[in-house]
């Protein structure tokens, strides 16, 4: 079990307030570079949970309806391009990453197994920001670097941010009107309980390995606006990721079914539960054909803290994953038994 949140809770916890209801986005009308530009941060964050809600295809035809494509979009095509089976060993693929190190990269994870996976996998703006990592929220620009680093500054600056090619330069005197901020991660839980749990099963068809990685986490969210004090609500967030091991693992699309979710979280204080379950349906489960699924469970404004501004930690969770993995019309299915305390 762990304690430490994941990346993307980067988000919700950055960020302010979320609107009621769906906004619209234009583009910047004073440049060309395929910017999106909001209102206001409020704006921004409900649109980055609107789109990281939306299916790979409703997504595209999103930023198409908007004259732009995204970081997020732009990695996600070119890893689907990727025949990784031709790859014969481990410097292959690394020289390959390499290459190509503007749309992918290869993580390790604790068990010192290593992944493939696309530049910003794991933060939710991946899919608002453009090809150099930039957005406009208000009359400030920003870009987001692998450094766990974001950068802003006046309108007026967007093509000197623009043309950073490397973090190390913001240090530089001329960069003295940029203001950096880290990329916040929430703290560990104050309680022995866990704030997050992931399960991982593996099978096999004939040599090839297959698995599915579930996390499940009970998220922070601190809504603010234009400086003043805010208020703290609570979400469940899920992750669904199917994988393939050829030398490393890679992201590999299966059909995956899953919820209803149940749960129960608490901040020490005040008790929140919650149910997924696909009401169109009458409550049964929804089956995806994807690699990377994920959500949160709830809506806007999710569950608002009463007595207490601990984080919050899982207190009862249940439900089931079930991914089929097909290769050379074979298949397997991996599940994945999601009750918490197991």
């Amino acid at each position: 079990m762990k304690k430490f949140s994941c990346l993307f809770a980067i988000l919700a916890i950055t960020l302010t307030s979320c609107d009621k209801s769906d906004s619209v986005i234009s583009l910047s009308e004073s440049n060309k570079q395929g910017i999106l530009t909001f209102s206001s941060i409020e704006e921004l964050t409900s649109t980055v949970q609107k789109v990281n809600s939306m299916t790979p295809k409703e997504r595209t035809d999103w930023e198409s309806s908007k004259g732009f494509k995204s970081l997020g979009t732009i990695c996600d095509k070119f890893y689907s391009s990727i025949n990784y089976e031709n790859f014969s060993n481990l410097d292959e693929i690394k020289s390959f990453v390499k290459t190509h190190n503007s749309q992918i990269q290869l993580v390790e994870d604790e068990n010192g197994e290593i992944s493939c996976v696309t530049q910003e996998y794991n933060n939710p703006e991946r899919y608002i920001m453009n090809e150099n990592r930039m957005y406009i929220v208000g009359s400030k620009v920003y870009r987001v670097f692998p450094e766990q680093r974001k950068v802003s500054c006046d309108i007026a600056n967007i093509t000197e941010l623009a043309k950073i090619k490397d973090f190390s330069e913001i240090s530089k005197s001329q960069y003295s009107n940029f203001e950096v901020t880290e990329r916040s991660k929430v703290s560990s839980s104050t309680n022995s309980n866990d704030q997050y749990f992931e399960r991982t099963e593996k099978k096999s068809i004939g040599s090839k390995n297959y698995r599915t990685i579930v996390r499940v986490e009970a998220v922070t969210l601190f809504w603010n606006s234009l400086g003043m004090p805010g208020t703290i609500s609570y979400v469940m967030w899920y992750r669904i990721r199917n994988q393939s091991q050829f030398i490393v693992w890679w992201d590999t699309n299966a059909s995956t079914t899953y919820a209803p979710f149940n749960y129960k979280i608490s901040n020490g204080s005040d008790v929140f539960t919650g149910t997924l379950q696909n009401s169109l349906l009458g409550g049964l489960s929804f089956t995806v054909n994807d690699d990377d699924i994920s959500g949160y469970i709830g809506s806007y404004p999710y569950h608002e803290a009463q007595q207490s501004t601990a984080f919050p930690y899982i207190v009862t969770f249940d439900g089931y994953v079930y991914s089929t993995f097909t290769r050379n019309n074979n298949t397997t299915t991996i599940t994945i038994n999601l009750k918490y305390p197991y």
